[in-house]
C-alpha cells in the first residue's frame, strides 16, 4: 500500500510510529495496514523504484505485555530479509 497524502502520513505516524520522528512525504506499507510488517519511508511524494528510502521500520515481536513496536532497520541487512 502506498501512502502519499499528508493525512495518510499523519495517520501512519499517529498509529504505527507514535513517538518516532516523521520526516517522510510518502510510505510503502508491507503487510496488513492494521499491523504492517515493514514501513518504508521516502522523501518524495511519489517515489520511483530507483528512489532510496530515508527510513525503514520493521515490526518487532510483541513484548511481554503484548505491545508491538517498530525498530529502525534503515542501515541493517534485515531490510533485505523478507521474514
Amino acid at each position: 500500500m502506498l501512502l502519499t497524502s499528508k493525512e495518510d502520513m499523519k495517520w501512519l505516524y499517529d498509529t504505527h510510529l507514535k513517538g518516532k520522528e516523521g520526516k517522510g512525504h510518502s510510505a510503502i506499507i508491507r503487510g496488513n495496514e492494521d499491523c504492517p510488517t515493514k514501513i518504508i519511508i521516502y522523501n518524495t511524494k511519489n517515489p520511483q523504484i530507483s528512489d532510496k528510502p530515508i527510513q525503514i521500520w520493521k515490526l518487532k515481536s510483541p513484548d511481554n505485555n503484548g505491545k508491538f513496536e517498530y525498530i529502525d532497520i534503515t542501515y541493517n541487512e534485515d531490510f533485505w530479509n523478507d521474514e
